[in-house]
C-alpha cells in the first residue's frame, strides 16, 4: 500500500509549479531527495501542465507565465560582469544557455535562480563572428 501512496504522491508533486516544489523541498530530506532525483525532474516535465516562457529584450530578461501570458516577472541573470549584451545561446528542458560580450557563458536555469559558468573554451573569439550552441 506504500509504495501506490508513494506513486500517487509523486505524480501528484510532478504535476505542481517549479516555484511551489521549491518550498517543500525545505519540509524534509525525504522530500527534498524525491523532488531533486533526475527521474522526479524528467517526470515533472513530461507532467508539467504550465511553464514560463523567457523573454530576452536589450539584454533584460522577463519570465511570462504560459498558457495566461497575465504575470510577468524580472530576471536577474547570472553574468553580471557585463551586464548588457547578453545573447542567449540555445536552450533545453528550460535551461539557457546565455553569454555576455567578453564571451562568458553560463547555463542558466531561470525557474530556480541557479547557473553554472562554463570555463573558458580555448578557442580564438572575433568579434564580427557569431556563436552559437547548438
Amino acid at each position: 500500500m506504500s509504495d501506490l501512496f508513494l506513486d500517487l504522491f509523486t505524480e501528484i508533486l510532478s504535476r505542481l509549479p517549479v516555484q511551489t516544489l521549491l518550498r517543500f523541498r525545505s519540509i524534509s530530506k525525504s522530500l527534498k531527495s524525491l523532488i531533486d532525483s533526475h527521474n522526479f525532474t524528467n517526470l515533472h516535465l513530461k507532467n508539467s501542465l504550465n511553464f514560463n516562457l523567457v523573454l530576452c529584450r536589450n539584454s533584460e530578461f522577463y519570465q511570462i507565465d504560459f498558457p495566461n501570458l497575465t504575470t510577468t516577472v524580472s530576471l536577474n541573470h547570472p553574468l553580471t560582469r557585463y551586464k548588457s549584451h547578453i545573447t542567449i545561446l540555445g536552450s533545453c528542458n528550460g535551461i539557457l544557455c546565455i553569454s555576455n560580450r567578453f564571451y562568458d557563458i553560463a547555463l542558466w536555469n531561470p525557474n530556480i535562480r541557479k547557473h553554472r559558468a562554463i570555463p573558458n573554451l580555448p578557442i580564438s573569439h572575433r568579434s564580427e563572428s557569431d556563436t552559437m550552441l547548438v
